[in-house]
């Protein structure tokens, strides 16, 4: 009997690289807004989260930034394997991350090209994952 061989199953990763996520998979914009430097916005990913088309559960977020300000946002869990998109005001990727924080926690560290408002979206590496979060959005430098 031949074996058969496991096909990949894409993960927003595999569509974040090839520019395939994008925003018309957002939910209407709702409370959940980060601010630079307010305390972790604590959240989990439950089966009645939105899901992207790979069946991952994601949460998106808006954060108002200004041209030239830096920011790392950071995606934590002891639970998941996090994953973070970050789309500029016109709706394009403009960073991702899986691992720059610690552990196989996200980090994104950006300079904004412009102002505006910006989209997060939260995800988990692994498809159909769930479990708690910490998101965190802080300013760096003058």
């Amino acid at each position: 009997m031949a074996s058969r061989s496991r096909r990949h199953r894409p993960t927003i990763c595999d569509r974040a690289r090839e520019g395939r996520i994008g925003l018309e998979t957002v939910p209407e914009p709702g409370p959940n807004r980060l601010l630079p430097n307010a305390p972790p916005h604590t959240g989990q990913f439950t089966f009645a989260d939105n899901r992207l088309p790979d069946g991952s559960f994601f949460q998106v977020f808006r954060l108002e930034g200004q041209q030239g300000q830096r920011l790392v946002l950071d995606l934590e869990s002891e639970e998941i394997d996090p994953y973070l998109v970050l789309f500029d005001p016109q709706g394009q990727k403009i960073a991702e991350d899986d691992n720059s924080g610690t552990g196989d926690n996200a980090r994104i560290q950006i300079t904004l090209p412009a102002t505006g408002t910006y989209t997060v979206y939260a995800n988990s590496y692994a498809v159909g994952d769930t479990g708690r979060f910490r998101l965190q959005v802080r300013t760096v430098g003058p």
